[in-house]
């Protein structure tokens, strides 16, 4: 296979999604989506707000008009705000998320920062506060991969987790992996799993992987790795553990112009 596209068909994934960043996505990349990658599904960031205020980055009318061209293009959308652990904050966000998506669509919290570094509300009453507010409705929630213990309570809590298992090289000094061995490609979407797993065996996991800052340079007894390995190892781990759904971060990546976009787009089969 080395030097070949890989067919993701031939891994057996039941469904592929794609986090369309934070901003919504134009029907020029609901085709690409659809038509040129075939996944399933698309994840909408709907606001990124780093202090205790949230509110959404866009008009509800223009959130719902999107949603509805995610289902046109025969996609199923995800919609996903960027989670505050503030009482006012979480009341907000989820008054939102109601007004702005049908009962039909599903609601990823987005558990980063804001969330798991937060003094606010404590993280039970918090995760109580979430499925309060959205107890009618299917909801999930997404961190990193070996999930905070700030994020354990809305994860038990939640109908679908999405543990966020990148294994990249982030070419700069503050680099996220390197010689780290649990944060590689597959020994990163083991830990990911068995803590989110284990945190709620009941729900369903769906395994969130990195297509982005792929490659690492060749250090020692370690050899270089290209977005394709990165990106197989990743796969064929996630498969391994049993899981069969994938959210792939992120489309910006995905439609990057240069050698790096070209290379990940070949990955899923698509030519440059």
């Amino acid at each position: 296979m080395e030097g070949k596209a890989m067919d993701v068909s031939l891994l057996s994934f039941e469904r592929l999604g794609v986090f369309a960043d934070w901003k919504l996505p134009t029907d020029e990349e609901l085709r690409f989506v659809a038509e040129d990658l075939k996944f399933n599904d698309i994840i909408i960031g709907v606001t990124r707000k780093k202090n205790t205020a949230w509110e959404p980055t866009y008009s509800a009318n223009r959130i719902e008009e999107r949603v509805a061209a995610c289902r046109d293009a025969g996609l199923e959308p995800v919609v996903m705000p960027w989670a505050v652990r503030n009482g006012a904050s979480i009341r907000d966000m989820c008054a939102v998320m109601r007004t702005v998506t049908n009962p039909t669509v599903a609601i990823l919290l987005d558990a980063e920062e804001n969330w798991y570094r937060s003094h606010g509300v404590n993280p039970e009453d918090a995760a109580d506060l979430v499925d309060d507010y959205l107890k009618d409705r299917t909801w999930g929630c997404s961190s990193i991969g070996k999930a905070p213990s700030a994020v354990h309570p809305l994860a038990r809590r939640a109908k679908f987790n999405v543990p966020q298992c990148y294994s990249f090289w982030k070419p700069t000094k503050d680099a996220h992996w390197s010689h780290k061995r649990s944060t590689f490609p597959g020994p990163q979407q083991d830990v990911g799993f068995k803590t989110w797993h284990d945190l709620n065996p009941d729900a369903d996991l769906i395994m969130g992987n990195g297509c982005y800052w792929a490659a690492r340079p060749a250090s020692g007894q370690t050899p270089a790795l290209g977005a394709r390995h990165v990106m197989r190892f990743a796969f064929i781990e996630t498969l391994a553990l049993g899981v069969t759904s994938s959210w792939i971060w992120s489309l910006k990546w995905m439609l990057e112009k240069g050698a790096r976009g070209d290379e990940v787009r070949a990955f899923f089969g698509v030519t440059p």
